[in-house]
């Protein structure tokens, strides 16, 4: 959850009421919606949807998520590393 909000600046999970939340938190019902993920890599996108998984036979461990090819890349230094729209 953390990757996620750091990533988009807000909660993977959303609802008006209590029941509604807990309901998509149980069901990992979440989106990457173009406002705050349009500028997010598509692999970080493939790591955090490979953590947001119910089954945690499926869910990637901890090694997996450090070996993910987004964490390995090397940042490239013509790119700047803040989003426009934040301040």
């Amino acid at each position: 959850m953390v990757l996620f909000i750091l990533l988009s600046g807000s909660p993977p999970f959303y609802a008006d009421e209590r029941s509604d939340l807990f309901s998509k938190i149980k069901n990992c019902d979440y989106e990457f919606d173009q406002q705050n993920w349009g500028n997010i890599s598509n692999e970080a996108k493939d790591l955090v949807s490979r953590i947001f998984i119910i089954d945690p036979k499926k869910r990637l461990t901890c090694d997996q998520m450090l070996n993910h090819p987004w964490m390995n890349m090397e940042l490239d230094n013509n790119k700047q590393l803040k989003r426009d729209n934040l301040s």
